[in-house]
């Protein structure tokens, strides 16, 4: 009987919980080049600073990195003005 009532309750305390919204994203795509590999470090910094995380690569020859594609959480308030 004792486990009745605590199922019950369980099952109540997941039915009051708040339904949690999917976390949506916002993209970066960055051109990168042998020629800019002096200044992709700080590129890089500036990025983190700013809550950009790396996603993966688009492009990549075997040799070069064309492409790289970061990731950051999207902004309460960039979420609202979205469809």
């Amino acid at each position: 009987m004792k486990y009745f009532f605590l199922l019950i309750f369980s099952l109540l305390f997941i039915s009051c919980q708040p339904e949690k919204k999917p976390q949506k994203y916002e993209y970066l795509v960055m051109h990168f080049s042998r020629d800019e590999s002096s200044t992709f470090n700080s590129k890089l910094e500036t990025l983190g600073k700013n809550g950009w995380n790396l996603k993966g690569t688009l492009a990549n020859n075997g040799i070069n990195a064309r492409f790289i594609v970061f990731q950051r959480p999207l902004k309460e308030k960039e979420e609202e003005s979205t469809p």
